[in-house]
């Protein structure tokens, strides 16, 4: 966008102007438009969507124009220096240093745009400001024989397809795509990244760029079926690697189906809550040890002889709902589901990247992404999602709702008046009360019976990630609340960190990321657990 209306603007300044005022009229409009771009990004910076304005363009033209601005203040003199070169070789250590420091600033806040809004209110600015007087004083020979050097004309000449195709490449070899855990092996996997960008960009230079150069490429029927396979390639890449907000990952729906008329008619609210109960861990000594090891599904054999009373009419009807973590127990209890379907109907309500407390009122949840990276969320799309649980519970005549939520209640909230709360003060626990509580009586006065998962302490990154969020203090407290609803509404709840304790599954070999159960332990958790609590909770 930029570069197909700058040129015309140059050109009409050109037309317009004589020569020497030509140059004054670009450097004053640029000047003027990169002003306009900075009080762009400063007003229309948000928090909880900083891509946004960083692809934008008004919002980042700045940098563009700044540089078009200082072209146009230093023309080539005839003895091949450039005016005001001088006084930029005397202020560039100033700005090089200044742009040192912004550069080490952003290091040590990494990924996290919660601590970092600073960059998109002046920190882009300056840095752009910082090295106009650096670029003036390369363009006027300082430098020049570290510029000239071999290696560093080497890696200038593919400086563009390392540009493009380390993101790709970086996406790929993600290490929480490839299992790499640990900073001496993340480091290392750094190294091969780094390597396999630049191998693709000396390819990219040799076999696409240069033939494109020098028309060899496109005077024969290889060109546009050599286009057409690489764009291919691009949107299958962009497809399959681009990561998405959680707040914004697609719900895992399921509906039940229609249920028989007499148990349609029987849904109605039962007219007090059920007992209070809680379920603990059995797994330890109900299953041998053998059997507990594995880390695979366990055989339908070890499946309790019956989930309803044999005076029941029809299977009992289950709705899992809550976050990522229950999309997984979802999709392991709907597979179990279908090796008993006279017993167990299940459905899901399940929405990733979704906390109870979720509102529309503007508050934001702090996000914390597996490698430690930050970012505010609004989740108020939760809402509605959430409130469509007590709906289906008359719609599908569900018999209990199976609630598996994961960190996002225990994370740090923003409130609209800039307050920031977690579940471990007295305004974020009685935020988190209010929403569950307005939850459970929601889905039990539509007729359902509540069992909760209790859940384990996160270990977000295993050591590696310093979040609050792995404060135990907070699950504690957070754990104090479900059992508030097990006392006041009869809220059953599933031992979760009792099961992994049991199965010494506490550490990474359990939850790998520190959240979500590994591979197969979700249907090992649905036979030990979930099965015995659901038949126990509905009797």
């Amino acid at each position: 966008q930029f570069y197909l209306v700058w040129p015309a603007l140059v050109a009409a300044c050109v037309a317009a102007t004589r020569r020497r005022r030509s140059r004054a009229l670009v450097a004053s409009l640029a000047g003027g438009a990169a002003l306009g771009s900075i009080v762009f990004m400063w007003v229309t910076f948000d928090p909880a969507d900083p891509t946004a304005t960083y692809m934008h363009t008004l919002a980042r033209a700045h940098s563009l124009l700044l540089g078009a601005a200082a072209a146009a203040a230093t023309p080539l003199l005839a003895n091949g220096r450039l005016r005001r070169g001088v006084l930029a070789r005397r202020v560039a250590p100033l700005g090089a240093l200044a742009a040192a420091g912004i550069v080490t600033a952003v290091s040590i806040a990494g990924h996290d745009q919660a601590s970092s809004g600073w960059m998109f209110r002046w920190g882009h600015p300056a840095f752009a400001l910082a090295l106009v007087p650096v670029v003036v004083a390369a363009a006027d020979g300082a430098g020049s024989r570290v510029l000239a050097a071999p290696a560093m004309r080497w890696v200038a000449d593919r400086s563009y397809g390392l540009y493009l195709w380390h993101w790709p490449v970086f996406l790929l070899l993600a290490p929480s795509r490839l299992g790499v855990d640990g900073a001496v092996a993340t480091a290392g996997l750094d190294v091969v990244r780094v390597a396999v960008a630049v191998a693709l960009a000396d390819v990219s230079l040799r076999w696409l760029e240069s033939p494109v150069r020098r028309r060899r490429v496109l005077l024969t029927w290889r060109a546009p079926v050599a286009a057409a396979t690489t764009m291919v390639v691009i949107a299958v890449l962009a497809v399959s690697l681009v990561p998405g907000s959680p707040a914004s990952s697609s719900a895992a729906v399921v509906t039940l189906p229609p249920p028989p008329a007499s148990t349609s008619a029987s849904s109605a609210p039962p007219s007090s809550a059920p007992p209070a109960s809680t379920v603990p861990s059995t797994s330890a000594t109900d299953e041998p040890d053998a059997a507990r090891a594995s880390a695979g599904p366990v055989p339908t054999t070890t499946v309790p002889a019956t989930i309803v009373d044999a005076g029941t009419t029809g299977p009992l009807r289950v709705l899992v709902t809550g976050d990522s973590t229950a999309v997984h127990l979802s999709e392991a209890l709907i597979a179990f589901a279908a090796t008993v379907p006279d017993e167990l109907l299940v459905g899901s309500g399940a929405f990733p990247g979704c906390g109870l407390t979720a509102a529309d009122d503007g508050r934001m949840h702090e996000f914390t992404d597996t490698d430690g990276s930050r970012d505010l969320i609004d989740l108020s799309g939760c809402v509605t999602q959430f409130e469509s649980v007590p709906e289906r519970v008359v719609a599908e005549a569900v018999d209990v709702v199976l609630v598996v939520i994961g960190p996002w209640d225990a994370v740090d909230v923003h409130l609209p008046d800039g307050e920031v709360v977690s579940v471990a003060d007295a305004a974020g626990r009685r935020l988190v009360s209010e929403a569950y509580r307005h939850f459970a009586a929601a889905a039990i006065g539509a007729g359902a019976e509540v069992v909760w998962v209790t859940p384990a302490d996160a270990h977000l990154g295993w050591g590696e990630v310093d979040d609050p969020v792995n404060d135990p203090a907070r699950w504690s407290v957070l754990r104090g609340v479900l059992d508030e609803l097990t006392v006041d509404l009869g809220v059953v709840q599933i031992d979760l960190p009792g099961w992994l304790a049991a199965n010494d599954l506490s550490g990474p070999e359990g939850r790998p990321d520190g959240i979500h159960l590994g591979p197969g332990l979700n249907e090992r958790f649905v036979v030990d657990e979930v099965i015995p609590a659901l038949a126990a909770a509905h009797r």
